[in-house]
């Protein structure tokens, strides 16, 4: 792969990450979580340059504000198992750090729970809800004129709710980080990233000893976009709840040119590829329930439910937002 095909690999990949720090060019809805009864999602809207934390309910389209932010974006919000609280992203300004939150999910009692001279992101909840995994950036940035400015300098960290202890995990000083995914039973961490000369990969950690990756994934869809050689461009990693299946996003090109962005079920056992979807543009934020029958993402500024047994659709026409 060449510097130029992997600096496109790269691009194309960062439109399908959600950073912190809400643009016009970011989704208008960030990623759902589901609540552990399937009934809700928490998830962030972007609007006029501000985003923040909504709770849904899926049976009636109702969507509420969850805090009282007044400016800022709030970002990555995550439910913790049994429903009670959710963790987010919270940076008061779009040049400021953003720092880690937890509020009750009724929208009471928010408080910070990482310090706010750090740069945090993507938190998840261990499955006991001791504590919570996240991602950090070390340098906000970029090294292109042609490049907005975007987070990098990745490494995975943890805090513990007792007493706000910060641990770090890795430190592999990721140049990009896209998603950060805790396995079913606790035991993994699967991030979507981008090394050189490699491109895209899904890389796991285990969370007992994290210091390097146990498995690296890089899958091929039909179609990925070609320049001297395959490129894959692909991202948004989460495990279905069995912990044998990944959902995933990624890029297909039949004319080299448009390129669709689409769902796909990759095997963590076998590799093997199944898509979900049929979209043309831009898709982000996959996100699957926690009894593996749906999931969520945007496509093109509108917020769908996935069956994952029929592969049927059914647009999200939230009302309350912006309220």
């Amino acid at each position: 792969m060449t510097k130029y095909s992997l600096l496109l690999a790269l691009l194309i990949g960062m439109l399908l990450a959600s950073s912190c720090r809400s643009s016009a060019d970011d989704p208008a809805f960030g990623p759902a979580s589901f609540s552990p009864d399937g009934n809700l999602v928490v998830f962030s809207h972007q609007d006029g340059g501000a985003c923040f934390i909504y709770l849904g309910n899926l049976s009636t389209a109702a969507a509420k504000r969850l805090t009282k932010a007044r400016s800022g974006c709030e970002a990555d919000p995550s439910f913790s198992s049994d429903g009670k609280l959710i963790v987010y992203s919270y940076a008061s300004r779009n040049d400021r750090k953003s720092s880690l939150f937890i509020v009750n999910a009724d929208g009471s009692n928010s408080r910070q729970i990482t310090p706010s001279e750090t740069d945090d992101v993507y938190p998840v909840f261990s499955p006991d809800n001791s504590s919570v995994y996240f991602a950090r950036s070390g340098y906000f940035g970029h090294h292109s004129p042609i490049a907005a400015s975007r987070q990098h300098d990745f490494d995975l960290f943890s805090v513990d709710l007792r007493n706000n202890k910060v641990t770090q995990l890795t430190y592999q000083g990721l140049y990009d980080l896209r998603s950060l995914c805790l396995s079913p039973d606790g035991k993994e961490l699967l991030i979507s990233t981008a090394r050189y000369p490699i491109g895209d990969l899904f890389e796991v950690y285990p969370t007992a000893k994290p210091q390097s990756a146990k498995l690296v994934f890089q899958p091929h869809v039909p179609d990925e976009p070609r320049l001297t050689g395959p490129t894959p461009a692909f991202g948004d990693a989460c495990y279905l709840p069995d912990g044998l299946n990944i959902l995933m996003i990624a890029a297909s090109s039949k004319d080299g040119g448009n390129y669709a962005y689409n769902v796909y079920l990759m095997s963590a056992v076998t590799g093997a590829i199944e898509q979900l979807t049929k979209l043309t543009g831009m898709t982000t934020g996959v996100q699957a329930s926690r009894n593996g029958k749906s999931a969520t993402f945007e496509n093109e500024g509108k917020m769908y439910l996935l069956d994952l047994q029929s592969h049927s659709l059914k647009p999200l026409q939230w009302s309350g937002l912006n309220n």
